[in-house]
This record gives structure tokens, C-alpha cells and sequence, in this order.
């Protein structure tokens, strides 16, 4: 057997050629609420579309469109580092892919909040990113702009400083061209039509990429689900903080529910209880943020005999949050079979947690 250095490399650098496929996106998953969790019993039917089989869960998706846009537009040349603010799964896929023919950019910085959860924050530096935080009196997107550029949607420059580059996935809009063009046409093939759509919002390209997708198809409601004002779900926004965002979230809505943290939770450990179907936080918070929707927009039709289909996207699994489910939830919930039916006083008001 040759022990040959150069050879080594050099085979080695063709292996990552013949393998650059495994980032190619796993099949969305789906699957029927069950009535314990559906308080429209038989009138809703509910369906969950989940992207957690992929590295970096839904992101990779995002990830993998503003990449491919960067580098067939040139903006890669030159570029030997990327810069991105994150609350993780982006962080994490960008670090896995960048590193891949046809990118081959070595190295990954991301701006993290300094109160990361600590898996999220291992995840990434196993993923080989180097992590810093917000410089001071910036935020986490203020920071990564500031070292890399960023999409500046009026010159349309977009230019690294010094070989480091802001991909924005707050501001690109390559973050929605796969939603738009992969995501979609996967989740209308499988479920045919229907009427309501929730997404949670974090950069908002999930749902607006999937809007101008249906919209063109069919009618339907789309919901987007914020996270209550004083909570914090990852990977997701309160209003305030979706100011930062500048693509087009809300011309992208019909409606905008507000959910908080604990209820999240709740529902994201109920569905992976229940279903087998393993659920995060922001995709608990699509649920609850759905049925408010239901019963706010769509209440008469749930309680009479038409039918009402709706769908909630689950961008990732609860791998990664472990300790903020225990954080969020009291005992009960860890201790074997759990309590049904869903125990909140409406709908639309507070929970009894």
C-alpha cells in the first residue's frame, strides 16, 4: 500500500469530489396530526411537513440556494471566508457545505448569541466554524455585515472585505429560491391542495419563497408565527426583532400569530411523544400558531361540516435543544406517557403548564 503524501492528498481531494452528493436534501417527511392533538377533531384535518432529515434541518435548503447564487453570479471570487450571524442550524449547514467542490471555502465564521445553548454551540465547532459574538453595541447581524459586507439591495454590490463575505441570509434573496423552487413543488405533489399554511418566522425565506410557490397554484392562507413579545424560541423572531429582517415576510402573510416559548415547547414534546414524528421548538410553534389561526380566521368553518385542510412546516428536530426543553417544561413531561387531552384553557389563551 503506497504511503505516498502527495498521492494521499491527492485522493483525498478527489473523494470529496465523488462525494459532494451527501449534500443533497433528504425528502421532506409528512404526517397526520393525531385527534389527541387536534382539538377540530375530524372538520381540520392537519398535516406536518418536516425538513429535519437534512443537515442543518430546513437550512440547508436556504443555505444551499444562496451558495449556489453567490457562486453563479461570481460573487465567490476571491472569497476565503464566510461570515454569518446564526442561531444555529444556518451556521451549521453553511460550515458543512462551504467546505464542498464547488465552493471549497475553507473557512466558516459565525456571530452567535453568547447565550447559545451549549449543544448548538458544540454542534458548530464539530461542523470546524470558528465562532465569535456580537461586537459592542451590534447585533449579531450588524457584526457579520460589518466583517463581510452584506447584499446591498439598492447598488446590488455585493463584494467581500478582504476575502471574507456576508452571504445575509436576513437580506438575500437567495435564501427563498429553493423554498420557492424544491420545497414547494415537494409538499403540493404529496398533500394536493389545501387552505392553511404556518410557518415560524425566522429570516421569513421559508415563507415566502412557499407563498410565491402556492399563490400562483392556488388559494391559500398563509400564517406566519412570531415569537410572543419577552420569549425566545430558536431560530425564530418576535416582531421587534423580524425589523432586522429586510426581505418581504409581511407582504408574504395573511396573518400573524404570536406564540410563546413554554407553548412551544409543549407542543414540539407532545408531537414527538405522541407521533414519533421528532419535533423542535419552532415547529411546535407552527402548530399552535396554525390552530389560533384556525380558530381566529377559519373558527365557523371548523365547527360546521366543510372540510378544512392545513398544513404547519418543522424546520428541524429537538436534538439540539434538550436542555431548553427541560428548562421550559415542568416534570410531568419527562416522566413516561403524557397527559391528554391538550391542557389550555382556549385556543386563543394561556396555557396551564
Amino acid at each position: 500500500m503506497s504511503t505516498n503524501a502527495g498521492s494521499s492528498k491527492v485522493s483525498s481531494k478527489a473523494a470529496r469530489v465523488l462525494d459532494a452528493s451527501q449534500h443533497a436534501f433528504k425528502p421532506l417527511e409528512f404526517f397526520l396530526v393525531p385527534e389527541e392533538l387536534n382539538p377540530f377533531d375530524d372538520r381540520v384535518q392537519i398535516f406536518g411537513v418536516s425538513a429535519r432529515g437534512s443537515d442543518g434541518g430546513s437550512k440547508s435548503i436556504t443555505v444551499r440556494g444562496m451558495l449556489q447564487s453567490a457562486l453563479e453570479q461570481g460573487r465567490l471570487d476571491g472569497v476565503t471566508e464566510l461570515v454569518e450571524a446564526t442561531s444555529g442550524n444556518t451556521g451549521f449547514a453553511l460550515a458543512l457545505m462551504a467546505r464542498q467542490p464547488p465552493y471549497c471555502i475553507e473557512n466558516v465564521t459565525l456571530v452567535v448569541a453568547p447565550d447559545i445553548p451549549a449543544p448548538k454551540r458544540t454542534m458548530l465547532l464539530l461542523a470546524g466554524a470558528r465562532i465569535i459574538y456580537p461586537e459592542s453595541g451590534l447585533t449579531a447581524i450588524e457584526t457579520a455585515r460589518r466583517l463581510g459586507n452584506r447584499w446591498a439591495e439598492r447598488s446590488g454590490e455585493w463584494k467581500p472585505v478582504e476575502g471574507r463575505l456576508n452571504l445575509d441570509q436576513y437580506a438575500n434573496p437567495a435564501n427563498l429560491s429553493l423554498h420557492e423552487g424544491w420545497t414547494g413543488p415537494q409538499i403540493l405533489e404529496k398533500l394536493g391542495s389545501f387552505d392553511i399554511f404556518a410557518a415560524a418566522l425566522g429570516t421569513g425565506g421559508t415563507v415566502i419563497g412557499l407563498r410565491n410557490y402556492f399563490g400562483a397554484r392556488m388559494r391559500v392562507t398563509m400564517v406566519g408565527v412570531a415569537c410572543a413579545p419577552g420569549n425566545e424560541i430558536p431560530g425564530a423572531r418576535d416582531v421587534k426583532r423580524l425589523a432586522e429582517v429586510s426581505l418581504p415576510w409581511r407582504s408574504s402573510i395573511d396573518t400573524l400569530e404570536e406564540v410563546g416559548q413554554k407553548q412551544a415547547y409543549a407542543m414540539a414534546c407532545w408531537l414527538t411523544q405522541i407521533t414519533g414524528q421528532p419535533v423542535g421548538p419552532s415547529g411546535g410553534m407552527a402548530l399552535v400558531g396554525l390552530l389560533k389561526a384556525i380558530e381566529r380566521s377559519h373558527g365557523n368553518r371548523a365547527r360546521g361540516d366543510e372540510k378544512i385542510k392545513a398544513v404547519f412546516f418543522i424546520p428541524d428536530g429537538p436534538e439540539r435543544y434538550a436542555d431548553r426543553f427541560e428548562a421550559n417544561l415542568p416534570s410531568q413531561f419527562f416522566n413516561g406517557a403524557p397527559d391528554l387531552p391538550l391542557q389550555w384553557d382556549s385556543i386563543l389563551g394561556q396555557w396551564n403548564l
